[in-house]
């Protein structure tokens, strides 16, 4: 597993790696659009897949701590676990409705 700091530089190294592929013409406009909110939140976004999929679990579970309270396995076990009870209950009310749905 990689440290963040690495997976952050990593694909920030990336990103620059880039704007120095295109055409002196293109450069303007890329810088322009590096600089926009739209293009870092997308950075961001992608910045924290790369983070759960390559840094360590105590990572992985701080960043869903800080997202959705989700601290452990035993948290995703409890999530999963009362997403079953709701739909074997909802299916328990609504038969007809259930029946419809798997034909």
């Amino acid at each position: 597993m990689k440290p963040v700091e690495l997976i952050i530089s990593n694909r920030t190294h990336d990103v620059a790696s880039r704007f120095e592929r295109i055409s002196e013409d293109e450069r303007a406009q890329a810088r322009e659009q590096m600089a926009s909110d739209q293009f870092n939140e997308q950075l961001a976004r992608q910045l924290l897949c790369d983070i759960s999929h390559e840094a360590g679990m105590p990572k992985v579970w701080a960043a869903l701590q800080a997202a959705a309270g989700i601290a452990s396995i035993d948290s995703i076990k409890a999530r999963v676990t009362a997403a079953h009870d709701a739909q074997r209950r909802e299916a328990e009310q609504h038969p007809a409705e259930d029946a419809d749905v798997r034909q």
